[in-house]
């Protein structure tokens, strides 16, 4: 598990038992720009229960960077404070099913504080939430439109357009979802976005259809 806890710092643990609250084969960096200056290793990373970020390592291994020269600094339980906790070492980076709304908001916040990258996605996720009740309205909409329409081929012909526009719908979101993440577009109009332009498609049908 490799784990984002500053603007510039990471963790990593190769397991991690969530019962014991032990992480193994530890390692812990931190860079400035692109250069790593500290880097960390231990053996095992063990949750001090009496703070909700303290730590113990042990054995530990430092190295201090400084240009062309290093500082090896070595010894036996670490005691250290660091902006991790014990869930951020076992939820998944695709964990969006296992978290209800408030979860999902406070876990962003989170991310937010540490600089996490990838937080885009959640927030993708958070706004899908809200914009999801809304979908099934649209599409509604545009069935109830379509199906006062007479064409060629009856009810085959309605079926058939009405999975056309909701395949449509599912990869205009997509399209749209990948944008938000890549930075390109806010995670707000990514969700937000198909939910307009195919309501404004289904009035449009609506207002078409024969009274």
């Amino acid at each position: 598990m490799h784990v984002q806890i500053g603007k510039n710092e990471f963790v990593y643990v190769e397991s991690y038992h969530y019962v014991k609250e032990q992480g193994y084969r530890f390692s812990w960096e931190k860079y400035e720009g692109s250069e790593l200056k500290v880097k960390m290793l231990g053996d095992i990373l063990t949750h001090d229960t009496s703070l909700i970020n303290r730590w113990d390592i042990d054995p530990y291994s430092t190295r201090f960077i400084e240009g062309d020269a290093e500082r090896l600094v070595q010894g036996r339980h670490l005691d250290t404070v660091m902006n991790l906790v014990s869930a951020d070492l076992y939820k998944t980076k695709e964990d969006f099913e296992e978290m209800d709304f408030f979860e999902l908001r406070s876990h962003i916040a989170n991310m937010k504080l540490k600089g996490s990258e990838g937080v885009k996605a959640y927030e993708v996720e958070m706004h899908q939430r809200m914009s999801s009740p809304a979908a099934v309205l649209v599409l509604t909409l545009i069935g109830a439109a379509l199906s006062s329409r007479k064409v060629r081929g009856g009810i085959g012909m309605h079926l058939g357009i009405g999975i056309g526009i909701a395949f449509s719908y599912i990869l205009f979101m997509q399209v749209s979802k990948s944008f938000a993440i890549s930075g390109e577009l806010s995670p707000f109009l990514a969700a937000w976005i198909p939910n307009f332009i195919f309501c404004a498609l289904g009035i449009y049908l609506l207002k078409k259809a024969p009274k």
